[in-house]
């Protein structure tokens, strides 16, 4: 009770000085120039990007530690459950129960990194529709830099977040079978082999926001297609050529098993081939005014 009093003898003073509608103090306005951190398209783009880049990967980091940690106990749980082994081992190609576990999640993993990629390739389209990209244009800025700094983070990100998911999968694992040195940098590598097929997703996302930016949103769908195709599509018994439209099909199973890099060249020169279209598509198209 004396407390609100006192707040409300000072509280009253002040509302009648200060102007209505503005705050105690005054506004003031900012710098006149931006900093160096903002000197340029690149600059701007990590200022909106780096906080959902955080986000991100603390939360792979969080998730690695914890499908890590599970994975001794996991490959003991299902020894008995035919079916789900069946299902393990198909998606870590090896009949070890821990690894194909671990397989697993990292193509789970992967799927969500999809999500980051091309939430982060959309952000532009965010940028445009908003008004605040036309602006910018206007300037000495070309459309090529403007969008290329914001697709340096759909491709990058991926990178990263996967990068942390497989570090922290990796340490969690090895502490749980005694083999940290070991199990970390064969997780890390397994965890950057799903990078490629991610990056087709944010390219594909690119290239809509270039050349179809009204149908951008499409992309979400895609990805959806892409988890039904990995979870269902053995289940359901689609032919082989629809289970390829997925990227994410011809990822090698690098965890106990032989592979080539050979499909991931393929994937990421897919990808090239789409951030080239999309860099070209979108020099020619317009871009609405705020």
């Amino acid at each position: 009770m004396l407390f609100s009093a006192v707040v409300a003898l000072v509280a009253y003073p002040v509302s009648v000085r200060r102007d209505l509608g503005a705050g105690v103090f005054p506004p003031r306005p900012g710098p006149a120039t931006a900093g160096a951190g903002l000197a340029g398209p690149f600059g701007l783009a990590w200022r909106l990007h780096r906080g959902q880049l955080l986000g991100w990967t603390v939360g792979f980091g969080v998730l690695g530690l914890v499908l890590g940690g599970a994975a001794d106990a996991a490959g003991d749980a299902v020894k008995g459950n035919q079916q789900v082994a069946e299902i393990l081992a198909r998606f870590g190609g090896t009949s070890a129960l821990a690894e194909a576990y671990l397989g697993g999640t990292l193509s789970l993993t992967a799927l969500a990194a999809a999500g980051y990629g091309i939430q982060a390739a959309l952000r532009a389209r965010g940028e445009e529709t908003a008004g605040r990209a036309e602006p910018l244009l206007a300037t000495a800025v070309s459309r090529t830099r403007w969008l290329a700094a914001h697709l340096l983070f759909a491709l990058l990100g991926p990178v990263v977040v996967l990068a942390v998911a497989g570090l922290a999968t990796g340490l969690a694992y090895g502490v749980s079978v005694g083999d940290v040195g070991g199990e970390v940098p064969r997780l890390l590598g397994a965890g950057l082999a799903q990078v490629p097929a991610v990056w087709v997703l944010s390219g594909l996302a690119a290239l809509l926001v270039g050349w179809l930016p009204r149908v951008s949103g499409a992309a979400w769908a895609v990805l959806a297609v892409c988890l039904l195709l990995g979870q269902l599509g053995a289940v359901l018994k689609l032919d082989q050529w629809a289970l390829d439209l997925s990227p994410f099909t011809h990822t090698p199973q690098v965890l106990g098993h032989d592979w080539t890099a050979t499909p991931l060249a393929i994937l990421t020169a897919i990808t090239v081939a789409l951030l080239a279209l999309a860099l070209t598509t979108f020099r020619s198209r317009d871009v609405p005014t705020p």
